[in-house]
């Protein structure tokens, strides 16, 4: 056993990381939307919740989902790390995109 986690310490020290980071940056986004919250709700007036609730969850998946990926990174060969990082950056890209775009429905506008 002591000597897998001899072998093997670089790769846990890797994935102790990546949980780390993500933590880190979930309490972000919760902090940031509690914030970002109460100062648009002084401002507009009117409750922003619902679409602040939806880009806290997107992002928090977001998080997740890319803290999988990097750790995936352990078990693949060295000739797969293109693919997988060419996904990488797909699906943090498609996050961003996600995460920016307004989800809230106006009746004034068409559905098309």
């Amino acid at each position: 056993m002591e000597e897998y986690f001899n072998s093997h310490s670089s790769d846990l020290m890797y994935a102790a990381l990546v949980v780390a980071v993500v933590i880190v940056l979930i309490i972000i986004t919760r902090l940031l939307n509690k914030r970002f919250f109460k100062r648009r709700m002084q401002r507009a007036g009117y409750d922003l919740m619902p679409s602040l609730d939806i880009a806290q969850r997107l992002l928090t998946l977001l998080w997740i989902v890319l803290g999988v990926m990097a750790i995936s990174f352990i078990f693949v060969d060295d000739g797969s790390y293109g693919i997988i990082d060419a996904n990488f950056k797909l699906v943090f890209y498609l996050g961003g995109v996600d995460c920016g775009h307004d989800h809230r429905f106006r009746s004034d506008q068409p559905l098309v």
